[in-house]
């Protein structure tokens, strides 16, 4: 994001770009998070009854892209609302 607000926006065309690199920043959360692999070591010692117990529960980790959305959209409105004129 620092990269992105640094960039000259009196150049032609850097709105629109940037813009539509924010935009797609912005819909990452709902396309494209994913689930992490979970690996399972070979030669592992025995379980116990609490490490049994605990492994039937599901402890999938998920990455998601929702605190990149939030750092994306306030400025996304901010540039539209910049440069809105210059793209009606």
């Amino acid at each position: 994001m620092d990269t992105v607000n640094g960039i000259e926006l009196t150049e032609p065309g850097a709105p629109s770009h940037i813009l539509r690199d924010l935009s797609e920043y912005a819909t990452l959360a709902s396309i494209a998070s994913f689930d992490v692999p979970q690996v399972h070591g070979h030669g592992a010692k025995p379980f116990t009854a609490i490490q049994a117990l605990a492994s039937m529960t599901p402890q999938h980790k998920r990455i998601t892209y929702i605190a990149l959305t939030k750092m994306c959209m306030p400025r996304l409105a901010e540039l539209f609302l910049q440069f809105k004129e210059k793209f009606l």
